[in-house]
């Protein structure tokens, strides 16, 4: 079945909107739904970047997405180094 709004298409479900693709350091790539909106409620919560910060990321992006406890940690590592660049992006917009 072709989806007329976008020829390229052939499945039915919408795009997802707030879809970031990160990379493992073994080259995996995953999509993770959610982790722009979580970065910014994150942010504006006054979260600084480290360990446990990382771990609430993880923590509510669990309902949207599947982080197998074998990778949590690797998980987290990324989910900790884009937030990170969300803080950098926050301090240019702001400069």
């Amino acid at each position: 079945m072709s989806n007329r709004a976008n020829p390229g298409c052939v499945c039915c479900a919408p795009p997802v909107r707030d879809l970031t693709k990160l990379t493992f350091l073994d080259g995996t790539q995953m999509g993770i739904i959610g982790l722009k909106g979580v970065l910014a409620a994150i942010y504006a919560e006054g979260w600084q970047a480290n360990d446990d910060t990382a771990e609430e990321i993880a923590n509510r992006l669990e309902g949207k997405n599947y982080i197998p406890d074998s990778a949590r940690e690797e998980y987290q590592r990324l989910f900790l180094k884009e937030y990170k660049k969300f803080i950098a992006d926050q301090k240019n917009k702001i400069a």
